[in-house]
Formats: structure tokens, sequence, C-alpha cells
């Protein structure tokens, strides 16, 4: 390509050169697409930045399907361990996070179908895995909040996987339908449905707990 001189993108005299890499003193960060080709290109450290980007959302996504931070950790290597294996598979005009997002739903549903009948418990952890501090200011009332984020996520627990993972994703994570429905694979009106079934569902199941919950107000 031959060297273009002047325009717009030529440095004026006396400009201070521009910098590469540095932003205020803090390194730029790379595009996910720049990381992934420095990967396939042999450059297998530039993955770890990838992992270290966005392994809490997928522990959260992987924590708030079990319930249980030994299994959320086992998902989200085995998330990262799929992603690294098959990244040769990744389109560059996809986001990266949905991409990891669909191999988190995956194993989360492989988790789900080894887990079969196995009772459902519920840790005191938060979804950054940091076990929820005993002391605090009003202890009734941090009680009472404890008591009804369980059963919510207790509920939330017993709905199949393709109703609870949507939960998840839109409730708990923030992520929009529309790529709630790009992630499991299905068009956009069944996520809309299965989160409305859900939320009847979860409606009924908590439906004592609300109530109580009124009375007290």
């Amino acid at each position: 390509m031959p060297k273009v001189s002047g325009g717009a993108g030529a440095r004026r005299p006396g400009a201070p050169r521009p910098r590469h890499g540095v932003d205020g003193g803090r390194p730029f960060l790379k595009p996910d697409a720049e990381l992934v080709q420095a990967v396939l290109a042999g450059d297998r450290a530039q993955f770890a930045v990838l992992v270290e980007r966005y392994q809490r959302e997928i522990f959260n996504l992987a924590y708030r399907s079990t319930h249980h931070r030994e299994d959320a950790e086992d998902i989200t290597q085995e998330t990262f361990l799929r992603a690294f294996r098959g990244l040769g598979s990744y389109d560059p005009a996809r986001p990266l996070r949905t991409w990891l997002y669909t191999i988190a739903v995956n194993v989360c549903r492989d988790w789900a179908r080894r887990r079969g009948s196995r009772p459902s418990t519920v840790e005191l952890v938060e979804s950054d895995g940091v076990r929820v501090a005993e002391a605090a200011p009003q202890p009734h009332e941090v009680a009472a909040q404890k008591e009804t984020r369980l059963a919510v996520e207790a509920a939330v627990m017993q709905l199949e996987p393709d109703y609870r993972l949507p939960v998840i994703l839109f409730y708990m994570r923030g992520v929009p339908q529309a790529e709630i429905a790009e992630i499991m694979g299905v068009p956009l009106s069944i996520v809309k449905n299965r989160l409305f079934r859900a939320r009847r569902r979860l409606r009924t199941m908590l439906e004592d707990l609300l109530e109580e919950a009124t009375v007290n107000e």
C-alpha cells in the first residue's frame, strides 16, 4: 500500500506524536477481535486477557444457574476451555460476549442434565463468590432480605433450564432479550414466551412469601 502524505491524517509540525497503548497512563483495551486474531496467530498468552475480561460475567451466570460455587467454577473453566478449543470457529462479526454466553449456557445445560434429581442447595454466597457478612446495622431487615432473596433463588432453581437460563440472563444479568435469543439459538418470540411462563410459575411458587411480605409492610 503506498504511503499517504498530507491530508487529514497527517501530523502537523509541532503536534504531539500519537500515543499507542496508553491513555492517561492507562493501557488501551485491545478489541476482542484483535485478541482473538493474536491467539489464532500463535500468541496464546492473549487468551488470558480474554479470560480476565469475561470470567466474572461467566462465573456469575454459572453461579446463578447452580447456586454452588465449586460447580460454577467448573462451568467457568469448561466454558473457557471450549472457547479456546473452538476459537477458530468464532465469527468476529458476532460479539465475543454473546459467543461466550452461548458456550456457557450449553455447559450449564450439560450440568443440569448430569445433576438430574440431585437436591438443590443454595449457598449464602453473593454472585461474585464473596460470602455474605453476618454483621449489619439492622439485622432483622438484613435477615428478611436474605430470606426473600434465597426464596426467589431457590424458586428459580426449580425451573427447567430452558426457562431458568432466560430468567437469569434477563433479570439477573441484564442481557437484552434479542441477545438471549441469539445465545440460546431460538426466535425472540420463544424467549418472550419463556420469560412470561417463568414469571407466572415463579409468582405461583412465591405467592405465600409475597402475601406475608405485604402483611408485614
